[in-house]
């Protein structure tokens, strides 16, 4: 499949009042020539998931009738001056191409996306061209009418300066100036989509870093570290699609770098549901060694400590004469059978055993709880749950590092 064409969009938005008009801009600056272009009505559709995902992550995915879909990512750069990334794509307007959907998968996931808002516009432009016909910016005078279903919701007009490669700082100031002359509002970097939406799009996404001031908890602190983990990879993850900015993939790796080894400090300190499974075949070896189904990161467990073996049915542990190993709390020999809900204590770690009869053998994590479901198409099965105990003084020297501001970042 074929890329998408990209523009990289220099726009600054402004409201307008409804008897605004558009003042003369022939002298807005020296050897500029200004030319109107005919009024254009346009008609555009824009998709989301029910609950706004991607508007609120400040993406938007639209389609316009004559000019195919588009997908807009987040803005690039902090200022007044509106910075995106426009990826266009053709394709009927019944629903968004594969490729655009697969550019906003990060934000959207498994949810299903639907038509959410019509935007009707009337177009008046008006381009400003160097004395030898190169094009240094755009204005755009849109009157917009948001319509939902049949009714029309609302009613609004704006300016977009649109500026081009060649177009100056100097040029959009004075641009600026002279609309503001006019009546024009400040400037406003709120796209058409949220205007449209109202408070729906002015939501956070859903996953937030929360701010961490006064005296704070270690629960807070997980979360902040799990979040900022997840938001910067989020954030990164179109551009590892696009494969154009190796900096895209190189925050994309420090972000799931940290997460792995913030998920495995904190690990005792969040729900057990989190800790994480591991489905049982007939051998399951536990264990420091890289090799073990079990990887148990502490100097005081045997490079491979124990077995878990399936026999006549039943999961038997073999302890290998390594010693400190408890079952339940109690010292075991060299083996020991398995049953439901047992609790295995190797050294500073715990696992619990469980088996769920008859019908399951893999462990699903759904994307969007914390829990664990069983499929029930596959044959019997029973799972380990690690939490390295260590973990506990790990997470608190963090804290404690982050306490004092001597915590490392990336």
């Amino acid at each position: 499949m074929s890329p998408p064409s990209v523009h990289r969009e220099r726009e600054l938005k402004m409201a307008a009042p409804p008897d605004f008009r558009l003042l003369d801009l022939g002298s807005v600056a020296r050897d500029v020539v200004v030319t109107a272009a005919d009024e254009r009505r346009l008609t555009t559709v824009y998709w989301d998931t029910a609950d706004m995902r991607l508007v609120r992550w400040g993406c938007t995915l639209r389609h316009r009738a004559g000019e195919g879909w588009t997908v807009k990512l987040p803005k690039v750069e902090d200022s007044a001056l509106l910075v995106r990334d426009e990826h266009n794509f053709p394709g009927p307007p019944t629903a968004p191409p594969e490729a655009a959907l697969d550019l906003v998968r990060a934000y959207v996931r498994t949810a299903e996306v639907a038509q959410v808002v019509r935007m009707r516009t009337v177009r008046r432009a008006v381009s400003v061209l160097s004395a030898d016909g190169r094009l240094l910016a755009e204005i755009d005078d849109d009157d917009v009418s948001v319509h939902r279903g049949r009714k029309v919701t609302s009613r609004f007009r704006e300016l977009e300066v649109e500026m081009a490669e060649a177009g100056s700082d100097e040029l959009l100031a004075a641009i600026v100036e002279r609309l503001r002359s006019g009546g024009a509002g400040a400037a406003d970097p709120t796209p058409k989509l949220v205007r449209a939406l109202g408070d729906t799009a002015l939501a956070p996404p859903e996953v937030v870093p929360e701010s961490l001031n006064g005296a704070v908890s270690a629960g807070a602190v997980v979360r902040r570290a799990i979040a900022a983990s997840v938001a910067r990879l989020l954030r990164h993850d179109p551009g590892v699609r696009l494969g154009g900015e190796p900096e895209d993939v190189h925050q994309a790796r420090v972000a799931t770098r940290r997460l792995r080894s913030d998920l495995r400090t904190f690990a005792p300190l969040v729900d057990e549901r989190w800790a994480k499974a591991y489905p049982l075949s007939e051998v399951c070896t536990i264990g420091r060694g890289e090799h073990n189904t079990v990887i148990l990161r502490d100097p005081a467990v045997s490079r491979l400590h124990a077995e878990v073996r399936k026999d006549a049915g039943s999961y038997v542990l073999h302890a290998h004469g390594a010693s400190g190993t408890r079952v339940n709390g109690l010292g075991i020999g060299d083996t020991c059978q398995l049953h439901d809900g047992d609790v295995i204590e190797i050294a500073f770690s715990t696992l619990r055993f469980t088996t769920r009869p008859p019908t399951t053998e893999m462990v699903v994590i759904p994307r969007d709880t914390p829990t664990y479901v069983d499929s029930t198409e596959t044959p019997t099965h029973a799972k380990l749950r690690a939490a390295d105990r260590r973990g506990v003084l790990r997470a608190w020297r963090r804290f404690l590092l982050w306490l004092t501001g001597g915590a490392k970042t990336d």
